[in-house]
């Protein structure tokens, strides 16, 4: 049986502000209840997403788990690729006001295939707000990593502004659940023998209890990257599968 191994603790020193509006008493609501439930992933569980009307794209596998420390709290995500290997190791704190990453790791493969460990520079990591207003306001996600380190001269930028558009309502497994409705502009620069860069358009669901349940990213006029979450379920079930 293949082992799936979380990462559960990485741990740095980093300030705790939440770069965001701050909120105001005329307007602001607050959908802290709509992202991933910290009270109930202390055991963790692995969020399975599978591509709507497309069944040529391979399923998404996320691992979340809540992990407290020093009377603060944090959620730890691993994201799988296809082959079932890390592909990026996150980990945010919950602030007053919202969610904020402070570390994270991508992988990238060299040309042996072998996988190494990358660290992202945070420039701005708010990654979910709890208040917004009806009149929107953007929140800035900034990263960047060097593609090889010690080289500062190539290197990934990926910005997201997201923006809360609406309360709504999402079909999960039958039910019809309260949702929150973001979208989002994303900038990929690259900087690699060249440059480069390029703009995605995305819409993102939230649901009350759960967590991002739906996403949709325009990658091009003819295609579409849309998921659904399919099932939430121990990191046991998803090793199982892999016997």
């Amino acid at each position: 049986m293949q082992q799936l191994l979380p990462i559960t603790v990485f741990f740095i020193s980093l300030g705790c502000l939440f770069n965001a509006c701050s909120p105001e008493n005329d307007g602001t609501k607050n959908i802290s209840d709509y992202y991933y439930p910290m009270d109930s992933l202390n055991e963790g569980l692995v969020y399975e997403y599978k591509a709507v009307n497309n069944d040529s794209m391979s399923a998404l596998y996320n691992y979340y788990r809540t992990v407290e420390s020093m009377d603060e709290t944090f959620l730890v995500g691993v994201q799988y690729d296809p082959f079932f290997q890390p592909s990026q190791l996150s980990r945010e704190k919950v602030v007053s006001n919202g969610v904020k990453l402070v570390e994270s790791f991508i992988y990238l493969n060299d040309s042996t295939g072998t996988s190494t460990q990358i660290p992202m520079d945070i420039i701005a990591g708010v990654t979910f707000p709890f208040e917004v207003r009806d009149s929107g306001g953007i929140f800035l996600y900034n990263v960047k990593w060097f593609d090889n380190p010690g080289d500062t001269t190539v290197y990934t930028s990926v910005i997201r502004n997201r923006r809360y558009e609406k309360d709504t309502t999402v079909n999960y497994k039958g039910e019809q659940l309260p949702a929150v409705l973001f979208s989002v502009r994303e900038l990929v620069e690259n900087f690699n023998d060249g440059f480069w860069e390029k703009e995605f358009n995305s819409k993102e669901l939230y649901a009350k209890g759960i967590g991002l349940v739906y996403f949709k990213k325009d990658i091009s006029p003819d295609f579409k990257l849309e998921y659904a979450l399919y099932d939430r379920y121990p990191m046991e079930v998803l090793e199982a599968k892999l016997k």
